[in-house]
């Protein structure tokens, strides 16, 4: 019994940690449109509250 509240309590805790793969795809349409380059990253911090956070770099510019 315990080992089903367990196996419950993780994927709740894998889904709350992960967008669903509509998202996902949205987020890559919006990419192609803009060239750009997606980047994702876990953000922690000293108080244990942990997020994560998705960026999209685009029309990128260098002074050369």
């Amino acid at each position: 019994m315990i080992n089903d509240f367990l196996d419950n309590l993780g994927a709740h805790q894998y889904q709350k940690m992960h967008m669903d793969k509509n998202t996902r795809k949205e987020l890559e349409k919006i990419n192609d449109k803009l060239k750009g380059t997606i980047k994702e990253y876990l953000r922690c911090n000293s108080a244990g509250r942990q997020s994560r956070v998705i960026t999209i770099e685009y029309n990128v510019k260098e002074d050369n």
